[in-house]
């Protein structure tokens, strides 16, 4: 790639963000916490499926109507407030952090929250311990 007088404004850029920790860090997490949150978004819908017995389509309705609903309230939110109250970037950074922190831990609880476990006629009774299938044959774990 052949730099002109042009793009070198963008690369003198790019080395001074490269040297701003709290900007790498910054993204950093955004990278760590998008891969992590990739796989609870996909399997959102199923879990709302199998654990609160909903239909397809309404845990569909639920995961989409809740995530995008609440990114545009928070996308909004911060927008306003970073607008009307300037803060510093360490200020802004010990924001996100709690934000993070708050967001982490509602995702942790919501773990806990469920419905009792459906009893089908196919399987026994759930005992204290486990049960594994081998090729129809229940074997009971205490």
């Amino acid at each position: 790639m052949k730099i002109t007088p042009k793009s070198t404004g963008a690369w003198s850029c790019l080395k001074r963000l490269s040297t701003n920790y709290l900007f790498l860090f910054h993204i950093f997490s955004s990278v760590f916490r998008l891969i992590g949150y990739l796989g609870y978004y996909i399997m959102k819908p199923k879990y709302i499926m199998l654990q609160y017995r909903q239909s397809a389509s309404s845990a569909s309705f639920f995961t989409g109507a809740t995530s995008v609903g609440t990114m545009a309230f928070g996308t909004m939110t911060g927008g306003v407030f970073i607008k009307f109250f300037k803060p510093k970037p360490r200020t802004l950074a010990s924001l996100i952090l709690f934000v993070e922190l708050f967001s982490a831990i509602g995702i942790f609880s919501s773990m806990f929250i469920s419905c009792p476990t459906p009893q089908f006629s196919s399987l026994p009774k759930y005992k204290k311990g486990f049960f594994v299938l081998f090729k129809y044959n229940f074997f009971a774990f205490k």
